[in-house]
């Protein structure tokens, strides 16, 4: 009886001498350190690399931080250059907005050969993008780029004459970004002038041309009173971009020939119209919108609007070879401006 309890303690004994017993790892406060530390670790690099988590480091300068969005933006096979790169008070923020327009292709050229002549890979349409400095980093806060590639890819147009990209059109103390759509591909290249402005707590695209123009026809025959009727109907730019305030966008608005914005005798924008099918040289219709207050609409000046008061009779551009169509509109404005402005009259009477 004796050897048989014997044996059992040794076989008990050898049996656990084979047993490993282990704490849990949160038990272990080595192993909770080097677990703390690697998470302190990652958190700081992810800070440091993006300053996401604003306030825990201090924001890039924003410069560099501008540089590092381009770089990222300019990233694509068919490559990409920077068409507009410009810092603008456009409302009451810390700082100047950032306004960034970008096209496909590394040049103009290669931009337009694929858009208008279906030469190499097809191109996107030119994506605006604008960014606002809050706690000293940049936030973007529209981004803009119509729907259409190749030949319905639209293009980006500064406006016409000396105007600066934004200026405070309307008197409302904040500043509007002036520029226009257009399609290379089509022949008759006519656009969609329009206003990117803040209003409330976003920007928005308002088109400068809502209504149709009133075009003459008179001394015209039937095939070229249709003709102009058809280039400058209405079009719709719906946004390709997605995201916060950017997926609802959409530019509506009647199409011109070219466009252009002078300051006298007040802020008006000018329109022009191709008259006849286009040749050289070419010969606009003429037409001018006076801006006013509440709001960057203009409003079409008419022969029975006191403010802005049209001739009655039409004014043509005949704009040569060498010329541009809107900087043709700013050099014929100089000529007959002042007969689209009632003349200030000064009466003597005797005492």
């Amino acid at each position: 009886m004796n050897a048989q309890r014997t044996d059992r303690s040794r076989r008990s004994a050898s049996d656990s001498a084979g047993v490993r017993v282990t704490k849990p790892w949160w038990r272990d406060r080595w192993h909770v350190f080097y677990t703390v530390l690697l998470a302190l670790l990652l958190l700081w690099v992810a800070v440091a690399s993006t300053g996401r988590l604003g306030g825990l480091v201090e924001p890039a300068a924003v410069s560099k931080q501008m540089d590092d969005i381009k770089s990222e933006a300019l990233r694509s096979p068919g490559g990409r250059h920077v068409v507009v790169d410009e810092r603008v008070r456009l409302h009451g923020t810390e700082g100047e907005s950032w306004v960034l327009v970008l096209q496909d292709r590394r040049t103009h050229d290669e931009f337009y050969a694929g858009a208008a002549n279906g030469i190499g890979q097809p191109p996107r349409s030119d994506e605006v993008r604008i960014y606002d400095i809050e706690g000293g980093r940049l936030k973007q806060k529209l981004r803009f780029q119509p729907r259409g590639t190749g030949a319905s890819a639209a293009e980006w147009r500064q406006v016409g004459g000396d105007a600066p990209l934004a200026t405070d059109y309307d008197k409302d103390r904040t500043k509007e970004v002036i520029a226009g759509y257009d399609i290379p591909a089509q022949a008759t290249s006519a656009l969609v002038p329009f206003a990117i402005t803040w209003e409330g707590h976003r920007y928005v695209l308002v088109p400068l041309t809502p209504k149709p123009p009133q075009l003459s026809n008179r001394k015209l025959d039937l095939a070229t009173a249709k003709y102009r009727r058809e280039p400058y109907a209405q079009r719709t730019f719906v946004n390709r971009s997605r995201g916060r305030g950017s997926s609802d966008l959409k530019l509506q608005g009647y199409r011109v020939q070219a466009f252009a914005v002078v300051e006298k005798p007040s802020p008006r924008l000018l329109t022009g119209y191709f008259v006849k099918f286009p040749g050289a040289p070419n010969v606009l219709e003429l037409h001018a919108s006076q801006f006013r207050g509440g709001g960057p609409q203009p409003r079409p000046c008419t022969p029975d609007y006191a403010a802005c008061p049209a001739p009655e009779s039409e004014h043509e551009v005949v704009v040569p070879p060498d010329r541009g169509l809107d900087t043709a509109l700013t050099t014929a404005w100089e000529k007959v401006g002042q007969k689209w402005s009632r003349e200030v009259r000064v009466v003597e009477r005797r005492r």
